[in-house]
């Protein structure tokens, strides 16, 4: 199977019609599943093209088309995600405090898979074997990783912070607007089981 052309499907998602773009996300989708999933080398170098494609992402036509390429993006999330899980993660910082609820919307859609993407576990200092210690570097790295993007976001929460805000018992009761798209990131996507706010209080503990 050649390497599909995703430049030129992405194209298409920051251009084209809505039928258009729905019908080239789900080849991009198709991508993943029959040329990334067999091939996964190749496959990583073929959706490497969207690296530069965020570098641009401010020049897409309009919130739409914007949003349409945010959505696309989990798939180099799923891809590529570890690699280049900082050029990712500023990107997902970015776009949870655009203006545009479209963009945030979008941006927290696709959060958690980039979470996913990364090898992580609870930090056993009692594991000494040799291979063990050659995973345990690795996964303690995308701990720190992990730990680092949550206190990002824990720091913009309190940056958009307004005594207003103090009133409202629920996320779902807020106004619109930055500082809820924040907490619903923090609340459904990157802390939303004991699970990861096990791995948070790891991080925590270990590197803060």
């Amino acid at each position: 199977m050649n390497p599909p052309d995703i430049k030129k499907l992405i194209e298409i998602v920051k251009t084209g019609d809505r039928q258009g773009v729905k019908k080239a996300q789900r080849a991009i989708e198709s991508a993943w599943h029959n040329y990334y999933i067999p091939h996964r080398k190749e496959g990583k170098k073929a959706f490497e093209v969207f690296l530069d494609e965020v570098k641009t992402f401010d020049q897409i036509q309009d919130i739409d088309h914007q949003a349409y390429f945010i959505s696309s993006l989990k798939w180099a999330f799923w891809t590529i995600g570890e690699e280049y899980f900082e050029t990712w993660a500023e990107f997902v910082l970015k776009c949870i405090q655009h203006p545009s609820g479209k963009i945030r919307q979008a941006v927290i859609h696709i959060a958690d898979v980039l979470v996913t993407s990364l090898d992580v576990y609870v930090f056993n200092k009692k594991e000494t074997k040799t291979e063990e210690e050659k995973r345990m570097i690795r996964e303690t790295i995308n701990l720190q990783r992990f730990g680092r993007l949550v206190m990002s976001v824990e720091d913009l929460v309190q940056h958009y912070y307004e005594p207003k805000y103090k009133r409202y018992k629920y996320v779902s009761s807020m106004p619109i607007g930055v500082y809820k798209s924040l907490q619903i990131l923090i609340t459904e996507k990157l802390l939303p089981s004991e699970h990861y706010e096990n791995l948070y209080k790891e991080f925590y503990t270990i590197f803060k």
